[in-house]
């Protein structure tokens, strides 16, 4: 079983880089 750790942030990274595709107008959260 993988890092749950690693796991979670490939799941961040790859929402965020969707989000960012599907909005590029989208104000940064961060």
């Amino acid at each position: 079983m993988p890092d749950t750790k690693i796991v979670l942030a490939m799941v961040t990274a790859s929402s965020y880089l969707l989000g960012q595709r599907t909005t590029p107008a989208a104000p940064r959260s961060d």
